[in-house]
């Protein structure tokens, strides 16, 4: 390392973790996201609907479908993430028509000349 470069800091556990990794933001955040949903759930008791269709009236029906499709999402996006993947080496590979990515080496008998 140079003289002249900054020295990165050093994480030896005595600093404090960042408010959002602290545990008790982790229980604090589950419980204000069960907190909403249970109240979520909660109004629709009182709340009159108008519904299009008969499951449209059932109760906790936009839960279930907001959970669903948050889920259908989910897989989703791991399918997509499988045929969009590139492999590692993706840039490294010689071979490609890419100038910057091939190694071009001089012929032996070129190699003394100017």
């Amino acid at each position: 390392m140079n003289a002249d470069e900054p020295t990165p800091p050093e994480n030896d556990g005595d600093q404090e973790k960042d408010w959002i990794y602290r545990d008790s933001t982790k229980r604090l955040l589950w419980a204000v996201l069960g907190t909403a949903c249970f109240l979520s759930f909660f109004a629709e008791l009182f709340m009159k609907r108008h519904a299009h269709f008969e499951v449209d009236q059932s109760l906790g029906f936009y839960a279930l479908l907001g959970f669903g499709m948050c889920t259908i999402m989910i897989f989703v996006a791991k399918g997509l993430s499988y045929v969009l993947k590139k492999s590692p080496d993706f840039y490294e590979r010689p071979g490609d028509g890419d100038a910057v990515a091939q190694d071009v080496e001089k012929p032996e008998s070129e190699e003394g000349k100017p």
